[in-house]
C-alpha cells in the first residue's frame, strides 16, 4: 500500500480489512473496485446461504481414523453429551478436518 492510501484510511476512517472486503467483493471497474449495492447485497445473499448451511450441520459428528474419514452421523443426545464431557475433544483452533473439497 501506499503512503497515500495509508494516509486516506487513517482520514477517512477505513480499517484495512474493510479495505480488503472492498476488493474482494465489490464490483471490478477500470481503476478500482467499488462496494455498490448490487455488490452488497449478493454477499448478503451469499453469508445468509452460509448461515443455512451451518445451521443444516450443526450436532453433524464425523469421525477421523488414521488420518481417513470414515462415517458421518447426527448422534443423538445422549452421544453427544458424552462425547462432549468424556470425548478427546481437539479445540478446532488445534486440528482441522483433513478433508478439504
Amino acid at each position: 500500500m501506499s503512503m497515500h492510501i495509508q494516509q486516506r484510511l487513517r482520514q477517512r476512517g477505513v480499517k484495512e480489512d474493510d479495505l480488503a472486503l472492498v476488493c474482494d467483493v465489490g464490483e471490478t471497474f477500470s481503476d478500482g473496485y467499488m462496494m455498490t449495492k448490487r455488490a452488497v447485497s449478493e454477499e448478503i445473499s451469499r453469508l445468509k446461504a452460509e448461515i443455512q448451511r451451518l445451521e443444516k450441520l450443526k450436532g453433524v459428528m464425523v469421525i477421523e481414523q488414521r488420518n481417513t474419514l470414515v462415517t458421518v452421523y447426527r448422534p443423538n443426545h445422549t452421544k453427544c453429551r458424552l462425547v462432549l464431557e468424556h470425548g478427546k475433544s481437539i479445540s478446532r483452533k488445534h486440528k482441522e478436518c483433513s478433508y478439504a473439497p
